[in-house]
């Protein structure tokens, strides 16, 4: 092999043996490269180097992890060890032999258990997961008369330290040949990016600094009266006040550290007054400094659950790393078929991926839609929609936003205008009331930049990214005003069964119609039985007909003013792509919402109410037979959140006809078509397969046993099980991964558990009892974040009972899981009680409470 070796370029530095079939490490050195390689550390599974070019050096260790998972423990210790004898960049690559979540296998068991080793050194080491590209899984075993098993085996990760040295690195999965492993390439470089011209983006330290808003007033008072005008002005004045005033936080910071090194080096030479004064001046810079890196950090992180200010300045700048090597496109397959790399083709194929789906269909012209009662605004309601636009309301709704939140084109965050609002607030409240008033604003404020978030791990393909529109805080005003006074009126024209973004509904309340409605499909033996359809409506926001929804609009008498408004808002943007960084040429859309505009979800809402309507209409001329699981309980036809649809009828083909032709005229006049592939059909146990294969064929939808989890609820069917609910620990420890608590200030552990490592769970308590050990398993979790930090090595400073009290009686205010669990259940009693004309109260309450 030596020899094998070097005839093609390569040079021994170090080997580990095979044992058996199994294993072996081989480091090797290309002829020719000018670094220094030197050995470490060797270990039976790993082999530790240093890499040195000039005075730069890091650390990467090669490893083969045992395939028994006792060993592997041993190893895992090892690692640990292994790292406190590290003091700076670190990479670790090889085969783990692990996964550490469901989601790296296709086929076969996934052991927690075994998972959590892998995942406790990842936090002992602070290590970071490198994003793979070219293939989800790496090892791949074909089983015979059986379904393929497909694993996340080999991986690589490194430290934060490693993270910033390398920022454009990533790993990529070769094809494998002869092999059951795919070989993983680093490139530590990342491939060639075609820049583009910088966007402008509004920091939040500047407003630290005294000087800041003279420059602010000083532009403003150029363009008074026209904001578009003005914030150009602001932002040609910042671009210059940042270069010549200002300065790189990052430089200020190095020379103020150098200072004060000096002095303090002459402080201990000589005792002086002067020295003592100007070191407490160069602190008091240093900290300011220190403040504004913080600030800047924190607004680049995009991090919601961490409160500025508790010096978390690594955390942020780690959050930061990690967020934009996620949403970094590498690579991605072209509609042909063959896997690109190159970053202008990419650009050019992702510009015409999304022009196509923001534009119609070749027919697109109006397609009614006709319901015989449709529900309307009533006189006082509508008067409110026009009542005068009031300051206060303005300033209302922009202290509604958050203050960080993604910029759009202009690149000013909330946190500008909350701040400068004394300054500005005059004509940004003319600029909303004229839009109010006239149904008009100028379109450059509608302009929307579109960031691409990948829907899954590894994406392959333009379709598996979801087009995040970024909006102009001024346009987003605009429709937060708007959905600020539409939002309490909706009750009246938006019926029960839709449960999306409306006051006093939420995701529980479909839920638990769903989960009692599979339980009495399950109990039915009964040959008529009942059928549920999971519908996915593809692209959804993306797909939605103008005219039709214009068309909605009226339907439900919106005042004119008002249709003009909206439609002036969803038909007068442009579109610009951001791809790795860059922003793309605009493209004009002609159909579709745009996800990330606070109106869209409201008038998505009112597209679907006239498929609801069209339901009831066919329930109530006996053409669709609903559910009924209890006598005198309610029917249920359909259930809407947003667009997830639940649809419930009698296992019939006459059944099947009648919702096959409803969905084809809805689709045809709003846009809006069923995803086959992703929709499912679950029948009663008693339905017999001739009739199910009849009804499968009408609607094109596959039939299955189970309809899966709902809107994230386990849909349990039997006796409560840990398995059911063992994907919140795995939620949990994803969470864990990404955030690397060492990073954290005390303060920002407790604030993140209390808001995250509570929420998450929380969700899932609010309608199922979860299992003890599930319970003791998010505590235990929640404590080992709180107290592991670098400095006390895990050491609980104060006893859990005074953690988990409440800050008025002393604790840290962090909740127990049963005890949350308990008081999320006591709220849906309550909800049994207050709630009678909820849908599934009135079901909950015939089914089991009706005597």
């Amino acid at each position: 092999m030596k020899t094998f070796w070097e005839r093609q370029g390569y040079s021994e530095v170090a080997i580990v043996d095979a044992q058996g079939h199994s294993g072996g490490v081989w480091i090797l050195k290309q002829d020719g490269n000018n670094f220094d390689v030197q050995v470490e550390d060797i270990h039976m599974n790993a082999i530790t180097f240093s890499i040195s070019l000039g005075t730069d050096k890091w650390y990467c260790t090669g490893l083969y992890a045992s395939p028994t998972p006792s060993t592997r423990v041993n190893f895992w210790h090892y690692l640990c060890h292994l790292n406190s004898t590290i003091s700076g960049a670190w990479l670790l690559m090889g085969d783990f032999n692990e996964i550490i979540a469901p989601g790296e296998q296709r086929g076969g068991n996934f052991h927690q258990n075994r998972a959590d080793g892998l995942i406790s050194v990842m936090d002992n080491c602070n290590l970071i997961d490198l994003n793979c590209v070219g293939g989800k899984f790496t090892w791949h075993r074909n089983c015979r008369g059986q379904r393929s098993i497909a694993k996340k085996l080999d991986r690589g990760m490194a430290n934060l330290s490693w993270r910033l040295s390398f920022p454009e690195a990533f790993l990529e999965t070769l094809c494998r040949s002869n092999s059951d492993h795919n070989p993983i390439l680093l490139r530590c470089g990342g491939l060639p990016i075609a820049r583009g011209a910088k966007p402008f983006r509004f920091e939040a330290a500047w407003m630290s600094h005294s000087e800041y808003e003279q420059v602010i007033k000083n532009a403003w008072s150029k363009e008074r009266g026209a904001p578009v005008a003005a914030l150009n002005a602001i932002k040609e004045d910042s671009i210059i006040f940042n270069k010549e005033v200002f300065g790189n936080i990052f430089q200020r910071k190095r020379n103020l550290e150098n200072r004060l090194r000096g002095i303090q080096r002459s402080m201990e030479r000589v005792d002086s007054a002067r020295l003592i004064m100007l070191e407490h001046q160069l602190q008091e810079e240093l900290d300011k400094v220190l403040y504004q890196e913080e600030l800047l950090w924190y607004q680049k992180s995009r991090e919601k659950w961490v409160k500025f200010g508790d010096k978390n300045t690594k955390f942020f700048h780690a959050q930061t790393i990690i967020r934009r090597k996620r949403n970094k496109i590498h690579g991605l397959t072209l509609p042909c078929g063959a896997w690109c790399t190159d970053d202008i083709i990419l650009q050019e194929e992702a510009n015409n991926f999304f022009k196509n789906l923001f534009a119609p269909i070749s027919n697109n012209q109006t397609i009614v839609f006709d319901i015989d009662h449709v529900p309307k605004l009533n006189e006082d309601q509508a008067s409110t929609l026009l009542q005068q636009i009031s300051k206060e309301e303005v300033l209302a709704a922009l202290n509604q936003m958050h203050p960080l939140k993604a910029p759009g084109p202009d690149g000013f965050q909330g946190v500008f205008f909350r701040r400068y609002w004394h300054i500005i607030g005059e004509d940004i409240y003319n600029l909303v009331s004229q839009a109010f008033n006239t149904g008009y604003f100028n379109p450059s404020l509608a302009e929307t930049l579109i960031c691409l978030i990948p829907k899954i791990d590894c994406p392959k393909h333009f379709k598996d990214f979801r087009p995040i529109s970024l909006c102009n805080t001024l346009y987003k005003l605009i429709t937060k005003v708007l959905v600020n006074r539409l939002r309490p009126m909706l009750d009246s024209i938006i019926g029960p069964f839709q449960s999306s973004f409306l006051p006093g509904r939420g995701t529980c309340d479909n839920a638990i119609i769903l989960q009692e409605i599979i339980h009495h499909m399950n109990k039915s033996k009964s040959k008529k039985g009942d059928v549920a359809f999971k519908i996915d409506l593809e692209k959804a926001y993306d797909n939605v007909n103008w005219n039709y929804l214009r068309s909605c609009l009226l339907d439900f008498g919106f005042p004119p003013i008002i249709i003009k408004l909206i439609m002036h808002c969803v038909s007068s943007s442009s579109l610009s792509l951001i791809w790795n960084g860059k922003r793309l040429p605009n493209f004009t859309p002609t159909r579709g919402l745009r996800q990330g505009d606070p109106l869209s979800p409201y008038l998505f809402v009112i597209c679907m109410e006239k498929l609801s309507l069209a339901i009831s209409e066919a329930v109530q001329k006996n053409s669709w037979s609903p559910v009924q699981i209890s006598k005198n309980g309610p029917r249920f036809s359909h259930l809407f959140f947003a667009d997830d649809v639940l649809l419930f009828s009698k296992a019939t083909c006459a059944q099947g006809r009648t919702i096959a032709n409803l969905f084809n005229s809805f689709s045809i006049a709003s846009g809006l078509k069923i995803n086959c592939v992703k929709s499912r059909v679950l029948f009663s146990k008693g339905v017999p397969r001739s009739k199910r294969d009849k009804i499968t064929n009408l609607s094109s939808i596959r039939s299955t046993n189970s309809l899966g989890n709902y809107l994230g609820f386990p849909m349990v069917t039997g006796r409560v099980k840990k398995a059911d609910f063992a994907f919140i620990i795995d939620k949990l420890n994803s969470r864990l991964a990404s955030w690397k608590n060492k990073l954290l200030s005390k303060p920002g552990r407790v604030t993140l558990a209390k808001s995250v490592m509570n929420s998450i769970p929380t969700y899932y308590m609010q309608i199922s009892w979860l299992p003890s050990s599930i319970c003791s398993q998010i505590d235990m979790m929640t404590r080992k974040f709180i107290w592991k930090g670098n400095s006390n090595k895990g050491i609980h400073l104060v006893g859990w009972n005074v953690v988990t009290k409440s800050k008025e009686d002393g604790g840290l205010g962090v909740r127990l899981a049963r005890e949350a669990n308990t008081a999320m259940l006591g709220k849906l009693v309550w909800g049994l009680q207050q709630q009678s004309d909820k849908p599934w109260v009135h079901m909950l309450q015939d089914k089991y409470l009706h005597n």
